[in-house]
């Protein structure tokens, strides 16, 4: 095979950032087509990738005749809707099951509306990938990978130009980890350029790999390549029958599929190899956390529309209820249209999340409602002629059994109290904690089987439940049969023990850790600081007061008020009947600048490496360094006791940045408030 240098012509654009969506619909979206649109008529073998499905969207609603000229240029090879997905996400901060929809859906769209469809992750400016990338990439039909973000901050350097990158299940995508800069120009030469020339020579060298990948182009305000640029590569084009290097305008993808077909399986298996994930060293650390909003809301709005999928599916199936795809499609979408890379990571200016935010609050009442209805369909299917009270479902989406504490509302006139059964008449350890007039709240144990609808038995009673509660709760404790927990004088939770393992898990309190933080002045919104986290926390926060919110019969909690300057940390610490975990809520009513606010705990299990969540499998990582010390996980991270005999684990709803300092303990960050302020 001829040695060959793919120019990938495209126009990355930041659908928000420095500006709104409002600014990218009247100016740069349309851009990108109008600009495009005389070099396809000047240079028959131009070539232009682009990616986001939701742009294109935006296109055909807002510019009807630019979207069908684009859709003709489709037809005729000369344009490309690249890179697969819906938008040009984040890939660290989003469930494994939003990167699917954003593959799913963004493919839909251009199968649906151009007939074709891509078969890479085209990420040109993102910040950090994830080892679940590579496996949900191949789970998806895709076999390719590109960006340029590497040479940004890579924990690991850039691995290769061109090869393959394994997953975490064992599956690899052909990745080009190095097409350099998006805004590259090329003035007088492809062949000549010296980034090309280096890297094609060096693979062929090293790997016996005849081609090497590289962008022109503009970006982040989208248009088009310089015309500089393409007529260069068009006449180089034009000169390959006379030279020993072929150039080719190529799409995305193109690189990918020619591997995968031109090369022989001896080249193919000289291909270099990376197993592992390419997070960024500090470049993107600070966005696990920068405007939390984002964060809490993402993951609200992952799991409860998924729920509503699954509980709609069944009453589908169950009962002939409508599955009302469009709407839930809608929800998703709308969700991961913010999973941009400038978006979730917290990196657009403020004006951006007015919009944004709302749009979460949309999708979360949606999907709410389409749960509510579909477990009220499902309950209908129950019979409830045995039940002497007023009928109750409580729905279970997840994949196994779970006993929980339930919490609801009842107003009934003339009630003076209820106990909880379930359908066979077996009472349920439960509580009234509070009556206003009519209106009770109840708390009681419930265990529902995996993705069903359980009903239960709510019976007005005279006297309360006398089932005995193994919970034990004072101002400085709280107990069942499996754990005790132990609270300070300073209102920090100072020892969790473990009764089934007859072990303590902490060596000392688990307390808000607060750094006085100057964070990064170029990027304050992206970036954390190494050696500013690398020291021992300034400040701690100081108990204001502890009271018994609740002491029922299948949960006990005690609500915690803490302050620290002008910040005010309410906690709520909850233990079940029977659980096995302690649960902790907390509210911060934030006011520290210059301030880096982390959760730290630490456990009695010792180890040099701390395991993290995924969401598609496990990655252990060592403790800091300096090239890997801020990083993301999915719901928990843990410690496993190098003796193997117990983990410890924590998990959280919505943060996903950890740091490692020791082998004892693990942070959770909370709060990034860096003095340099980012935009507005």
């Amino acid at each position: 095979m001829k040695p060959r240098i793919y120019t990938i012509a495209t126009a990355h654009l930041d659908t928000s950032w420095n500006w709104t969506l409002e600014k990218t619909l009247e100016e740069y979206l349309p851009k990108t087509a109008y600009e495009n649109f005389p070099l396809f008529e000047k240079y028959p073998k131009y070539k232009f990738s682009f990616e986001g499905g939701y742009r294109y969207e935006l296109l055909e609603e807002y510019y009807p005749l630019y979207f069908k000229r684009i859709k003709e240029y489709i037809e005729k090879g000369r344009w490309f809707p690249a890179g697969s997905a819906w938008e040009n996400g984040d890939v660290n901060i989003p469930s494994p099951e939003a990167l699917f929809r954003n593959f799913l859906y963004g493919n839909g769209y251009f199968k649906e509306k151009f007939g074709v469809t891509s078969k890479d992750v085209f990420l040109p400016d993102c910040f950090g990938f994830g080892w679940a990338l590579p496996s949900v990439a191949r789970h998806a039909n895709l076999i390719g990978f590109t960006t340029q973000k590497l040479t940004w901050s890579s924990f690991c350097s850039v691995p290769f130009d061109i090869g393959k990158w394994y997953g975490v299940d064992g599956s690899f995508v052909y990745a080009s980890f190095d097409t350099r800069g998006y805004q590259k120009v090329f003035k007088k030469s492809v062949r000549k350029n010296y980034m090309a020339a280096t890297k094609l020579w060096s693979n062929i060298r090293k790997y016996n790999l005849p081609l090497t990948a590289i962008f022109h182009g503009v970006g982040d305000r989208e248009g088009a390549p310089r015309e500089e640029s393409v007529k260069t590569v068009v006449r180089e084009i034009n000169e390959n029958k006379n030279k020993n290097t072929d150039v080719v305008s190529a799409f995305s993808d193109e690189v990918f599929r020619d591997i995968d077909i031109l090369l022989s399986d001896e080249q193919k298996n000289s291909l270099p190899l990376y197993d592992g994930e390419l997070v960024s060293t500090n470049h993107g650390a600070g966005g696990y956390t920068s405007r939390t909003m984002s964060k809490r809301l993402n993951r609200q709005n992952e799991m409860l529309i998924e729920s509503a999928e699954r509980l709609s599916l069944a009453a589908m199936l169950l009962c002939g209820r409508k599955y009302n795809e469009k709407m839930l499609d809608i929800c998703w979408k709308r969700v991961i249209a913010h999973q941009f890379h400038d978006d979730i990571t917290g990196t657009s200016i403020i004006d951006c999340y007015k919009r944004n935010w709302n749009d979460y609050f949309l999708s979360l009442a949606q999907a709410a409602e389409e749960l509510r209805d579909a477990v009220g369909t499902l309950a209908e299917l129950v019979d409830t002629s045995s039940f002497k009270g007023m009928p109750v479902a409580v729905c279970n989406s997840l994949q196994f059994n779970r006993t929980q504490c339930v919490y609801l509302e009842i107003t009934m006139p003339g009630a003076r109290g209820f106990r909880v059964f379930d359908h066979n008449s077996k009472e349920l350890m439960s509580t009234v904690t509070k009556k206003d007039g009519d209106t009770f709240s109840i708390s009681f144990q419930a265990s529902v089987k995996p993705l069903s609808v359980t009903l239960f038995d709510i019976r007005k009673a005279s006297e309360p439940c006398k089932l005995q509660s193994p919970l034990k709760v004072s101002k400085n404790h709280l107990e069942n049969d499996n754990i005790k927990v132990l609270i300070d004088q300073n209102g920090d939770i100072s020892s969790i023990y473990d009764k089934n393992l007859n072990k303590e898990l902490l060596i000392k309190p688990v307390s808000f850790a607060l750094f006085d933080y100057e964070g990064c002045y170029g990027y304050a919104a992206w970036e954390m600081v190494y050696e500013q986290i690398s020291v021992s926390a300034q400040r701690r926060t100081h108990l204001k007061n502890i009271e018994i919110v609740e002491n029922g019969k299948a949960a006990a909690t005690l609500k915690i008020t803490k302050s620290c300057a002008d910040s005010l940390f309410t906690q709520f610490v909850t233990l079940t009947a029977s659980g096995k975990s302690v649960n902790v809520f907390n509210e911060v009513d934030w006011r520290c600048l210059r301030t880096l606010l982390k959760l730290e705990f630490a456990f009695t299990a010792a180890n040099k490496n701390a395991l993290y969540d995924l969401g598609l499998g496990i990655i252990e990582r060592p403790n800091n360094t300096k090239r890997r010390f801020e990083v993301p996980a999915q719901m928990w991270a843990a410690i496993q006791d190098k003796s193997g005999e117990y983990t410890a684990y924590v998990l959280s709803d919505s943060r996903i940045g950890w740091d490692k300092p020791n082998d004892n303990t693990l942070r959770l960050t909370c709060m990034h408030t860096p003095r340099h302020w980012y935009r507005k």
